[in-house]
């Protein structure tokens, strides 16, 4: 009898432990899952922030060929407007060099 009353609390035993383990085996799994989710969020938060830093930059990119487009445009334009006005004052210059000769 005594070795049944002791087979029986040895079970008890055994199976006490596996109902703890298997707690600490869920918890532990639980826990698990919830640093893969914060990993993935956090993985998304990063790259949403490089893909914002990615579009700034092609903005900036973007902002300084416009600029640099309009500077040159805007160099094109200049050299052109200087050269007409060059090209009027040459056209006085000669208008009154005429008007100089028919005069005299």
């Amino acid at each position: 009898m005594k070795m049944a009353t002791f087979t029986r609390q040895m079970m008890d035993k055994v199976s006490s432990l596996e109902t703890k383990y298997e707690r600490e085996i869920t918890a532990l799994q639980q826990k698990l899952e919830d640093q893969e989710e914060r990993h993935a969020i956090e993985l998304k938060t990063l790259k949403k922030e490089d893909l914002h830093h990615q579009i700034e930059t092609i903005q900036n990119i973007t902002e300084k060929e416009v600029l640099l487009q309009l500077d040159g445009r805007m160099e094109v334009y200049t050299a052109a407007h200087n050269n007409c006005n060059k090209e009027q004052e040459d056209m006085r210059q000669k208008l009154t060099s005429l008007e100089r000769r028919t005069e005299a």
